[in-house]
């Protein structure tokens, strides 16, 4: 029989409570379900990396590196080139210089121009002197006039001159104003300007040189220029020694090598 107050049986009511909890049970699931599928995708998420640099640029970067070593190694092979030259140019100038010491020596046969006593020196005019060495390479050797005190050593010579067959086919050209020999050290001093040229396209200039003939080296202790077609080195000294197997240019070295050198030296090879 039905209950017209309204009011339900407790059955009813447990019934609903336990619907309730179920509900609210089930959505507790729910959302941890969700909270554990949110926090495993933040896991999975990846960092984010700072952007890669514009790929332009870095190609432009990588030419202009690469660029500035080839330039670079193009200097070292063209200076790998230019000093031993250098160096068979002067070892070249030392041989001569020794020809040049015989000029006064007792029956070497040379052609003399004039030959006087003046003021007690013994004045030699145009002196010059032609052979080959022992391996078979051509020199001459001149000046404008040789001079030596009456019973002394040391040998003055104006308007130097000498050319020589080197060993790579080229000639070398030495002139030099004017210079002293002394034979008792086997020295020669260069004391005014002098130029060394060679046919391969070498030129060096200096206004003071000290050639040990014995020792086959040459030093400068003053402003130096070495210079072939688009390459050249400036320094205040250079030394060589070991008859031309060491070369050192020292204090305030410059070295200037245009594009067009680096370009045809590297076509070379």
């Amino acid at each position: 029989m039905r209950s017209r107050t309204g009011i339900q049986p407790a059955e009813s009511h447990l019934g609903q409570d336990r619907t309730r909890r179920s509900r609210m049970a089930t959505s507790r699931a729910v959302r941890r379900g969700r909270e554990r599928r949110d926090r495993a995708t933040r896991g999975q998420e990846p960092k984010m990396q700072p952007a890669p640099p514009h790929d332009g640029r870095s190609r432009a970067d990588r030419s202009r590196r690469f660029a500035s070593a080839a330039r670079h190694s193009a200097r070292v092979r063209v200076l790998r080139w230019l000093v031993p030259a250098m160096a068979l140019a002067v070892t070249g100038v030392v041989v001569a210089v020794m020809v040049a010491s015989r000029l006064l020596l007792p029956g070497v046969d040379i052609e003399l121009a004039s030959r006087a006593i003046v003021d007690g020196r013994l004045v030699i005019g145009d002196p010059r002197l032609e052979g080959f060495t022992p391996d078979e390479r051509a020199y001459r050797v001149s000046a404008q006039s040789a001079s030596q005190a009456i019973g002394g050593d040391t040998l003055s010579l104006r308007k130097i001159s000498a050319d020589m067959e080197l060993e790579d086919g080229s000639t070398a050209f030495l002139t030099a104003e004017s210079g002293t020999f002394d034979p008792s050290s086997n020295k020669l001093t260069l004391d005014a300007e002098a130029v060394l040229e060679t046919t391969a396209g070498l030129r060096a200039q200096f206004s003071q040189a000290e050639i040990d003939v014995g020792a086959g080296s040459f030093v400068t202790r003053q402003p130096v220029r070495v210079s072939q077609p688009g390459t050249q080195i400036v320094a205040d000294s250079l030394s060589v020694e070991d008859a031309g197997k060491r070369l050192v240019f020292e204090n305030n070295v410059s070295v200037v090598i245009e594009p067009s050198a680096i370009t045809a030296r590297a076509e070379t090879e």
